[in-house]
């Protein structure tokens, strides 16, 4: 009696874990779908980003092939502007020359004269 008595309550212990053991497996399962719906999710999102950032990066690239070409078409200008000043540098020291202001040096606002008179 106590061997049947024994047998019942371990069919019963067996049947209790059998039962919470599929119970387990069955929130197991749904855990994993929904991880497996996340990483898809996920996964597509990656996509979107990456195709964004290659299009950015394209575009970076185009604005920097132009500022590139600009900065190019530009840089004959300034080097002509610089050759403009120094041509009137130039001609400005020849004028003082003929005039006869060889002597005065520029400081700031004020000429002075290499004798040390200031001309206002």
């Amino acid at each position: 009696m106590i061997a049947g008595i024994s047998a019942a309550v371990a069919a019963a212990s067996f049947s209790c874990l059998v039962f919470y053991g599929i119970k387990t497996m069955k929130k197991l399962m749904t855990s994993l779908d929904e991880t497996q719906k996340t990483i898809a999710e996920v996964r597509v999102s990656a996509m979107s980003v990456i195709q964004e950032a290659t299009s950015t990066i394209h575009t970076l690239n185009d604005t920097v092939k132009d500022v590139k070409v600009r900065l190019n078409n530009v840089d004959p200008l300034l080097e002509s502007a610089h050759d403009m000043g120094d041509v009137l540098h130039k001609v400005t020291m020849s004028v003082k020359k003929a005039v006869g202001l060889n002597d005065v040096i520029e400081q700031g606002d004020v000429s002075v004269r290499k004798s040390g008179f200031k001309k206002w």
